[in-house]
């Protein structure tokens, strides 16, 4: 059923995780299933409850794969917000038919003109009711237990914030990339150390408000761990394959412009946290 007032009535503000910019709007459409109305056995706070956020973007033959991923989740407890973020293709008709298909899975589509993948993310965010949350690109994929293994750690630990894996690169591209080291401030501030897919806690968010919709060719996950890096977060990590990280064939005008100006992004993403920087690294930007 389309649902356009009365999501108060779920406890949820909108946007209440992203106050630190601002969003394009409030999506132009929402659909739901019945199933994400219901509170879920023992309620959100009684174990580890998970909010994925898909932004799609013209990716429609992938869309399927993908949620196939999140329905096939060996643990149950989570939802999934995708978010068409003004796609030309048939991601929206796809996106609305999945979530017919599981009329028992905890999905909402939200329909919103184009912003990009920030964008699209932090308009997500103010649908989620989850203590944890899962930023998934629409082409890519988890892995069954991701969710199941994190929660383990998090049950063992209430204070951990970060709880990634590791990644497969996968399609064009063939290999694996770990980072057991947990968290380092010298790491992440010399280049980004986390997939996109990694598991954030609900109260880290609330913290660093939401992701940069400024920062353009695929930067936005590196400046928010940065900015994530001066609430000194605490990492438990999953050592095995958690998600894998599709790699399309041929060169894209995205790939070719983030080849062109990745060192002039690599300079305004640092120039927005001086705090972490020699200055002669800021004069050499």
């Amino acid at each position: 059923h389309v649902v356009n007032e009365g999501l108060s009535a779920y406890e949820v503000k909108r946007h209440e995780l992203v106050w630190n910019y601002q969003t394009t709007g409030e999506p132009v459409e929402i659909k739901e299933n019945h199933a994400i109305s219901r509170d879920p056995e023992g309620g959100y706070h009684a174990r580890p409850f998970f909010s994925i956020v898909m932004a799609a973007y013209n990716q429609g033959k992938f869309i399927d794969e993908t949620v196939k991923s999140v329905i096939g989740q060996s643990y149950e407890r989570w939802e999934l917000i995708i978010v068409n973020d003004g796609s030309k293709d048939d991601s929206w008709q796809r996106a609305n038919a999945l979530m017919e298909k599981y009329p028992k899975r905890r999905i909402r589509v939200l329909n919103k003109r184009n912003g990009g993948l920030a964008d699209a993310r932090n308009v997500g965010m103010g649908y989620v009711k989850g203590t944890w949350l899962c930023m998934l690109d629409s082409d890519d994929l988890l892995s069954r237990d991701y969710l199941h293994r994190a929660a383990d750690l998090i049950e063992e630990d209430s204070n951990v914030d970060i709880v990634p894996g590791c990644m497969r690169n996968f399609d064009a591209v063939s290999s694996d990339w770990c980072f057991p080291e947990g968290f380092s401030i010298v790491g992440i501030s010399h280049w980004n150390k986390f997939h996109a897919s990694v598991l954030i806690n609900r109260r880290l968010m609330e913290k660093v408000g939401g992701y940069d919709p400024a920062i353009p060719w695929g930067l936005e996950d590196w400046n928010f761990w940065l900015r994530s890096s001066i609430h000194n977060p605490i990492v438990r990590f999953v050592p095995e394959i958690t998600f894998f990280y599709r790699h399309h064939q041929g060169t894209s005008m995205r790939k070719k412009m983030f080849a062109m100006y990745l060192e002039e992004t690599k300079a305004m993403v640092r120039t927005n946290h001086v705090e972490l920087y020699e200055p002669v690294q800021l004069l050499a930007d």
